[in-house]
């Protein structure tokens, strides 16, 4: 079939039937090539890096969260999260300018939007001039829930932390326009803040009549970093919840009375248990940033690094007795549903920042558990030590209780009542993840450990920029069409 098919030798209904079949298919990769090209592809977006100082010595550029470089599409819902630098206002027009940057020979230089016909272009000053560039990647807050500011600079200060980088030595920046060279236009004018090794730095900003201007001061764009949130209102999706139970022995024990008198008999029952949960993650939303989780129904608050795993090792001890007679003895069983579930939820996330200021924001994301419940006692009937031989009892219903002991009958005749077991709590130690708090305030240890857990996150695959492959596709695309073509056209 193959070789006939490549030396296209074959019948003509076999032609006829191939050649709709190939049509068919190229139909498929145009559709798909089109919505590549016009609608883009989320791999599309590059990541952005925000300055860090991180000592007195070392500076550092780190991978931001919430932000993102996105190729302009033209497509009116991609502005609603771009950022805002100034407003452009006449008698005529008024529109929002955003941020954008182009690749210049490999090198990025940020620039400003300006709507010409209903179309954005970004402008780039370089060499003393100034161009219009119809190519260009936009600056979005994913989702709107990452925050950014305005800080204001002047030379020889440190550049603000959060500052977002255009490249190694820029970053976003503007001036204000002063009231009396103002008449109409934007209120700021846009550009760059350059600085070197001493700090040493320059905002170079193009006004409107497109002529470049460096000054000593000016506004640099930075974002701004909460250092908690707070997970609450928790509404499951019950049609699309799994939860499985998995009933699984966790300790055994036998109950015995040795002694000449009868009397309650008590034993300690130790057992481990894993507890895991995962809550999901969605774009805009800080990775490894400590996080406290509000369960409807459970009065624990968690504590767990956000889009991370969190795993904790527990370990228990329950105390078991039963009133036994002279003699006698029980065998007795700890069980527990060890129970794993999965389901879609939505939930307000409370954002706390170190300016005190809140921001409550609606989410949706999956929720993945896994726990021990359901803890419960099974044990045997009453039996002889001496030979194992079960006591008749005067029912042959065994009950079990939790509660309290409900004393067998002291009478030596053998006919006895059912056995009953008390499980009361006799410790709990669990042994997690979670950083111990008795020396510090818990906001102080928030904060402290958000460097752990973002290096946790890192190790764990924490980059959240994804690779672009678009102009790979593209050219596995045009290359599949092309061979498709050809074979048609020859056959």
């Amino acid at each position: 079939m193959i070789s006939s098919l490549g030396s296209c030798g074959y019948s003509r209904s076999h032609r006829s039937t191939n050649s709709n079949i190939m049509t068919y298919v190229i139909y498929i990769l145009l559709v798909i090539l089109h919505n590549i090209l016009f609608n883009g592809v989320t791999a599309a977006t590059h990541s952005v890096s925000t300055y860090k100082r991180a000592s007195l010595v070392l500076n550092q550029l780190i991978t931001s969260s919430t932000l993102e470089w996105e190729p302009y599409r033209n497509v009116p819902k991609q502005l609603e999260f771009a950022i805002q630098g100034s407003i452009f206002k006449t008698e005529e027009e008024h529109y929002p300018i955003y941020i954008c940057r182009v690749n210049m020979d490999g090198v990025f230089r940020s620039g400003f939007t300006e709507k010409r016909a209903q179309k954005h272009v970004c402008m780039v000053a370089y060499l003393n001039t100034i161009k219009p560039y119809k190519q260009f990647d936009v600056l979005v807050n994913k989702g709107k829930l990452g925050r950014v500011s305005w800080k204001k600079w002047k030379r020889y200060e440190d550049t603000p932390d959060g500052a977002v980088s255009v490249n190694d030595y820029t970053f976003v920046a503007r001036h204000r326009v002063k009231d009396e060279d103002r008449k109409d236009g934007s209120e700021y004018d846009m550009g760059r803040l350059e600085v070197n090794s001493n700090n040493n730095g320059k905002i170079y900003v193009t006004d409107s009549s497109s002529n470049e201007h460096h000054y000593m001061e000016g506004e640099v764009l930075a974002e701004v970093e909460p250092f908690k949130y707070e997970l609450s209102d928790i509404e499951l999706d019950k049609l699309r919840t799994d939860i499985k139970h998995n009933v699984t022995e966790l300790a055994s024990t036998v109950l015995s009375n040795t002694e000449g008198e009868p009397g309650a008999i008590k034993s300690l029952l130790t057992y481990k248990y894993d507890k895991t949960q995962y809550w999901g993650n969605q774009d805009g939303l800080v990775r490894a940033l400590p996080t406290k989780i509000y369960e409807h129904g459970i009065n624990e608050v968690s504590d767990i690094a956000w889009a991370l795993r969190s795993s904790s090792r527990h370990e228990e001890t329950k105390e078991i007795s039963s009133y036994l007679q002279p003699g006698t003895a029980i065998n007795v069983t700890l069980v527990g549903n060890v129970t794993t579930l999965e389901a879609p939820y939505t939930a307000r996330l409370m954002t706390h920042y170190n300016d005190f200021e809140k921001i409550s924001t609606k989410i949706s994301a999956t929720v993945y558990k896994k726990f021990l419940g359901g803890i419960r006692l099974e044990f045997s009937p009453t039996y002889w030590i001496e030979n194992g031989t079960i006591i008749p009892t005067t029912t042959t219903t065994t009950t079990t209780t939790t509660e309290s002991v409900k004393q067998a009958t002291k009478d030596a005749n053998p006919i006895l009542s059912p056995p009953t077991v008390m499980m009361t709590d006799f410790s709990t130690s669990p042994k997690s993840s979670s950083v111990e708090t008795n020396e510090v305030t818990e906001d102080e240890v928030t904060k402290q450990n958000f460097a752990a857990n973002l290096a946790q996150a890192n190790i764990l695959g924490g980059s959240n920029s994804a690779p672009t492959k678009m102009s790979s596709s593209l050219a596995v695309l045009l290359f599949a069409l092309i061979v498709l073509s050809s074979t048609y056209l020859n056959c």
